[in-house]
């Protein structure tokens, strides 16, 4: 594996996929179509809501089965709001051929290798490319950017900003589409998660590029020409149009529609989806991000009070009584 990786960071919603599709079929990439969190089935500490787990002590031999499962699951789903729509994609036995070189001698460095060497066997039936850089993106990745950083030292990486109240809708859109409003602390905790640790890693780590995904979407040419000339790679035309595994990307929209270009219509969409509980939220928590990265405080003259649509009572009342705990980040 080559040690030059680059690593798509962003919080769930924010535009990684997009961004890590772009670079798929790249002459000098192999982009990872799948997340794998590593961390995660490594036995990490995740603090990131939705992957959130406590440190657990695993042999390789049970870090191996855990990353086998989770091939194994992630070929079988079919969702089409999930950011790896990879069912029937991988060779099962050619994966776990691979697998198999796992030792307990492996490193944390040496079992990332494997593990994404049998990714690509898998899919294509060859080893890596020593001369490929690998693209590898995963929301709530940020925590880890430092301990990735120690591990591959010539590392890149490229972390995604979104602004809060188009983030925060398209967030519980995906949420959403179960039927029901979600429970807001989740989402708020994982976006606190991946903003706290893009102010850490920014000032920790050299080679942290930030890009916000509205410059990216209005000024795809001139975002795209900057991105690879940090990356030290060619502006080619794959990078104009988004795959994932060499086939034509069709989106992971919350609206259902399939991606049909890059194009900056929808920006402004949020302000007419958003809810009132929800702009409380965001500029309770996150005026500190639309200050720094240029987004303008959005206000309504509705209550907060005022119940979502699919909100049950439930969840209306756990909704609202966060407010009596989130009252540390007051203005």
């Amino acid at each position: 594996m080559n040690e030059k990786p680059i690593f798509i960071l962003g919080s769930h919603k924010s535009g990684t996929s997009l961004l890590r599709n772009l670079f798929d079929g790249h002459s000098e990439l192999w982009t990872n179509p799948i997340e794998t969190h590593f961390f995660k089935h490594f036995g990490s500490w995740v603090d990131y809501e939705y992957h959130m787990r406590k440190p657990e002590q695993y042999s390789n031999c049970e870090i191996k089965d855990k990353l086998i499962e989770v091939i194994k699951k992630i070929n079988q789903r079919d969702n089409p709001l999930s950011d790896s729509q990879a069912k029937g994609l991988f060779d099962l036995e050619r994966f776990y051929l691979k697998i198999n070189d796992i030792t307990e001698q492996n490193t944390k460095k040496e079992l990332i290798k494997i593990y994404l060497n049998a990714i690509h066997y898998s899919i294509y039936g060859s080893e890596l490319n020593p001369n490929h850089r690998i693209v590898h993106k995963a929301v709530g990745l940020a925590e880890f950017a430092m301990e990735l950083h120690q591990l591959f030292p010539n590392a890149k990486f490229v972390h995604i900003v979104r602004n809060p109240y188009s983030n925060i809708v398209s967030f519980r859109r995906f949420f959403t589409s179960g039927g029901t409003y979600p429970l807001l602390n989740r989402m708020i905790s994982s976006m606190r998660n991946n903003y706290y640790f893009l102010y850490k890693n920014r000032d920790l780590i050299p080679n942290y590029y930030i890009i916000r995904y509205e410059d990216l979407v209005q000024n795809f040419d001139k975002e795209i020409k900057k991105l690879c000339d940090f990356l030290d790679i060619k502006l080619e035309d794959t990078l104009f149009q988004p795959t994932s595994a060499g086939k034509v990307w069709k989106g992971n929209s919350t609206t259902n529609q399939k991606f049909k270009g890059i194009n900056s219509s929808h920006l402004n969409v949020w302000k007419e989806k958003i809810h009132p509980i929800e702009v409380h939220y965001m500029n309770n928590n996150f005026n500190h991000v639309l200050r720094d990265f240029g987004y303008e405080t959005f206000n309504t003259q509705k209550t907060k009070f005022l119940p979502a649509p699919k909100e049950s009572i439930i969840r209306y009342l756990y909704n609202r009584l966060y407010m009596v705990f989130n009252r540390f980040y007051d203005n």
